[in-house]
């Protein structure tokens, strides 16, 4: 499993948070297909500064934002046993 995250943050252009969890399924090693997934969601623009780790984390930048306590637990628990584990979520606010 890998936990891939990003970060946008301009002034004038608000914030932007990301996560990915997946398995890294693909043709390249684990972290590349991460990465490959993360920025077929959310755009090669986004991926230059994303930052993929092994396993489940949820102490990333914005992470209470886009993770409830119900469903963290709920991935950690899917992780054991769901063959094609995949949850992405972002989170824009602009503040102009």
């Amino acid at each position: 499993m890998y936990t891939v995250t990003g970060n946008y943050f301009a002034t004038g252009e608000g914030i932007t948070y990301m996560v990915l969890f997946t398995r890294g399924y693909g043709s390249k090693d684990g972290p590349s297909n991460a990465l490959d997934t993360f920025t077929k969601q959310f755009g090669e623009y986004m991926a230059q500064g994303a930052e993929v780790r092994e396993g489940l984390h949820f102490d990333f930048n914005g992470a209470k934002l886009l993770l409830s306590d119900d469903l963290k637990a709920k991935i950690a628990e899917w992780e054991k046993t769901a063959g094609g584990l995949e949850y992405h979520a972002c989170l824009h606010v602009n503040l102009s």
